[in-house]
């Protein structure tokens, strides 16, 4: 079904019994029906009925979410049974007064009153379905993002350059002999021997990882 449906229905339940009788008063052979419209309620409650219903059918026809009619058919619909209920007392009152009178008149309550009552009734059911539906309705939240992995990084290659272990001039690293004193260079796994230990350090260390000693081609 449809949002703000009942209250739709109700205020359009509610406008019919206003036009319709209220109450019939019979003395003997002549009656008299009075309409709602020719009571002080039923003015009163005929707007409330028209404003209502016509907010509600915009929002029906829109297929609109409003809590504020929903609060407002409430609060409506409470008005309206409670004044529907007090004029039903009324007239009821009435009509024991009128037995006990020598004119011997009678009051019966029209089917109007009892649909004013009604759409008031189906208006406060109808808020109050659409404010508790609304209430349920699921929020939607937004679902975390995955964490992005860090971009990955290139392993660092072999150096332009390394330092002659003879003489200390920067030698391209392809190369086989020193271009500045002719020296055979390393072969290609890159070491160079530590001259205080004698063992292999990696080209392009400034000291030996296992005795400290500063490796040639370097300055501080």
């Amino acid at each position: 079904m449809r949002k703000h449906t009942g209250i739709v229905v109700g205020a359009g339940l509610g406008v019919v019994g206003c036009l319709m009788t209220w109450g019939t008063v019979s003395a003997g052979i002549f009656s008299k029906s009075v309409s709602g419209m020719e009571t002080g309620d039923g003015p009163v409650f005929l707007t409330i009925f028209i404003i209502v219903g016509v907010i509600s059918l915009m929002a029906w026809l829109s297929d609109g979410e409003s809590s504020l009619l929903a609060v407002l058919a409430i609060l409506a619909g409470l008005g309206l049974i409670v004044g529907g209920v007090m004029d039903m007392v009324g007239l009821a009152e009435k009509a024991n007064l009128a037995k006990n009178d020598d004119i011997k008149l009678s009051i019966e309550i029209g089917a109007g009153l009892y649909m004013v009552i009604g759409g008031a009734v189906m208006m406060l059911l109808g808020g109050i379905t659409d404010l508790v539906g609304e209430s349920k309705k699921p929020t939607t939240t937004t679902p975390p993002q995955p964490a992005t992995a860090p971009p990955l990084t290139q392993p660092a290659g072999p150096p332009a350059s390394i330092p002659c272990p003879s003489c200390g001039g920067d030698t391209m690293a392809s190369a086989k002999f020193c271009a500045h004193c002719a020296a055979a260079l390393p072969s290609q796994d890159l070491t160079l021997d530590c001259p205080a230990c004698h063992k292999s350090v990696a080209i392009g260390s400034t000291f030996c990882p296992h005795c400290a000693a500063k490796m040639p081609g370097f300055r501080m």
